[in-house]
């Protein structure tokens, strides 16, 4: 079975403990068993503290075929790192792309 996430892998590279993880990020055990699992959701708050406690990036957590919301949760999570210049040319870009036209068929 594919992880949903990379939390597992990169916790057991940096040889922590689920509960040693757990106490650096100020949780008990059972949630980081469920963030890696997939049963609970990985937020931007949970993935910049993680990221912090693991020496990574947010974004490094995040599998390489992600899924529609891992993508948003991936554009958030570098929104939040970028400086102000790079959140003023990510939104000169973003400009430039023309909204889609909604589906008559829908």
């Amino acid at each position: 079975m594919t992880e949903p996430n990379k939390l597992k892998e990169l916790r057991k590279q940096r040889k922590l403990s689920e509960d040693r993880l757990a106490e650096i990020v100020g949780t008990g055990r059972s949630t980081i068993v469920k963030l890696q699992n997939g049963t609970l959701p990985i937020t931007v708050e949970w993935a910049e503290k993680l990221a912090s406690a693991l020496g990574c990036k947010p974004w490094d957590m995040l599998r390489d075929d992600k899924s529609e919301a891992e993508e948003a949760l991936e554009l958030m999570l570098r929104w939040r790192a970028a400086g102000k210049d790079g959140k003023a040319s990510v939104l000169n870009v973003m400009r430039l792309i023309p909204p889609e036209k909604p589906d008559p068929a829908e």
